[in-house]
């Protein structure tokens, strides 16, 4: 059997370690890392991913630009994470409309839910049937 695949989007090396280290405790996970949105679209375009977990705050372009390719492209499952609150972000409202595919985590957030979000939806369970991750 594959391992599920996830695509990290996140600029700050520390925040990619503090990723990589909870992804590694929900299982056996393939990470690809994107450092800015041109990068993690040509991933997305290059092939499928289970899941994507992308910052909002990120160089060039804002994560809003993944999740719209996201949503006319692959259609992954999506986590956000920010330091801002989420209702701060117009240009993310439908987004968050669609609570079955999109959650989003502020920052800092608790560890071990992030964990259970991620195993959660690796399983093939959508966001919706999780409840409140924060």
């Amino acid at each position: 059997m594959n391992k599920p695949r996830v695509l990290l989007v996140e600029d700050n090396k520390d925040m990619v370690e503090i990723y990589s280290d909870l992804l590694d405790e929900a299982g056996e996970i393939e990470i690809l890392v994107a450092e800015d949105v041109p990068q993690a679209i040509e991933l997305m375009d290059a092939s499928p991913f289970d899941l994507i977990i992308c910052d909002y705050n990120l160089p060039k372009k804002n994560g809003s630009h993944v999740l719209n390719h996201n949503k006319e492209t692959a259609k992954a499952p999506v986590i956000l994470c920010t330091g801002g609150f989420i209702d701060e972000y117009d240009d993310l409202k439908d987004f968050r409309q669609d609570l079955k595919w999109f959650t989003s985590f502020k920052k800092p957030f608790n560890p071990d839910r992030f964990v259970d979000c991620v195993r959660h939806v690796l399983s093939g369970k959508d966001f919706q049937s999780l409840g409140s991750v924060n």
